[in-house]
């Protein structure tokens, strides 16, 4: 896979993840239900960070 390859790929799944619905609840109980749901880790591997500049990564939040 290309690097430009890995990129869109990656900015494409980020995109889905930024936009993702965020679960809450109507109790304490649905706590770590909206915990499992609304929690997201976001990394890159090395080869992509060479590839990408935060400006990047910034505006795919800001969209």
């Amino acid at each position: 896979m290309t690097n430009q390859m890995n990129k869109e790929y990656y900015f494409k799944h980020l995109e889905a993840v930024i936009t993702d619905i965020i679960s809450i609840g109507n109790s304490e109980q649905d706590l770590n239900e909206e915990t499992i749901n609304n929690m997201w880790r976001i990394s890159l591997d090395l080869e992509l960070v060479k590839t990408i500049k935060l400006v990047t990564i910034e505006n795919s939040f800001l969209k």
